[in-house]
């Protein structure tokens, strides 16, 4: 589902949308996404942010869930 919707221009709305702090609606009528992609990214970023502040060499948590 999510590849046939995905698009360089319809993700960069959608992340600009998760940085200026949108609901997930508003984001998902702005770029054309379904809400449920827009979700996916929602916890994608989230969970990049995690890991991104991480000192290096440490064992990292499961984040498949």
């Amino acid at each position: 589902e999510i590849r046939s919707h995905l698009t360089i221009e319809k993700v960069d709305i959608g992340l600009q949308g998760l940085k200026q702090g949108l609901d997930s609606t508003s984001i998902a009528i702005k770029s054309q996404l379904p809400l449920s992609v827009i979700n996916r990214l929602r916890k994608l970023t989230k969970a990049a942010q995690k890991l991104k502040r991480r000192p290096l060499g440490i064992r990292l948590d499961d984040l498949s869930s």
